[in-house]
């Protein structure tokens, strides 16, 4: 893990994060930190690791970094969905939908 996301850390260094599926459970952690420091956080070294996973690098484009809900992978039960680019419409978009940041 720790190679891909150095691999597509240039992609954009202002977020990093990462979630794993382990049996039935999701474990998600992102925060505003270039990967090659997300990498090197104890909370990364610990991080659970199952079969299925999804790793994200961002460039923010709208809403700052240190407002975790603006970092992915983002999670609407059911769904956790990374993107590239901004949403100009997300209120109407996901105004209504639940949203949960872990």
């Amino acid at each position: 893990m720790s190679a891909l996301l150095h691999q597509i850390e240039a992609r954009g260094k202002d977020a990093t994060g990462i979630a794993s599926l382990v049996g039935d459970k999701l474990h998600v952690l992102k925060g505003p930190w270039p990967a090659t420091e997300f990498v090197a956080r104890e909370e990364f070294r610990t991080f659970p690791l199952g079969p299925t996973g999804l790793l994200h690098t961002r460039l923010k484009t709208k809403g700052t970094e240190y407002h975790n809900e603006n970092n992915h992978p983002v999670i609407m039960d059911p769904w956790v969905v990374t993107h590239n680019g901004t949403i100009t419409n997300a209120g109407g978009t996901i105004g209504s939908a639940t949203m949960t940041a872990s």
